[in-house]
């Protein structure tokens, strides 16, 4: 039962942590670069994922948010999308469905 409950509390926080994350020009830069790192560590921990579109704004290297000209830049070229994390230089690249 204790089992099933905390699955649940940590379903609710992926949601919660993913709104503000989602909505990341109506909040502070440090609350959003605090929910990526939360975000990480409650699906580590309790195995519950975010869905792709949210972990796509995280960077997997420095666990900081990968927000589009404020802290990641994304170039779209030949069939692929590259985005660079402006904060630890990791490149991600993926390719464009079509």
């Amino acid at each position: 039962m204790a089992i099933k409950n905390r699955r649940k509390n940590a379903q609710k926080a992926v949601s919660q942590l993913s709104s503000i994350i989602l909505n990341y020009n109506n909040n502070d830069l440090e609350i959003i670069d605090s929910a990526a790192r939360q975000l990480i560590s409650v699906g580590k921990r309790h195995g519950v994922r975010a869905q792709s579109n949210v972990t796509k704004l995280i960077c997997r290297d420095c666990k900081k948010s990968l927000i589009p000209a404020k802290t990641a830049r994304i170039r779209i070229k030949s069939g692929h999308i590259t985005t660079s994390c402006t904060r630890c230089n990791r490149v991600y690249r993926s390719r464009l469905r079509g």
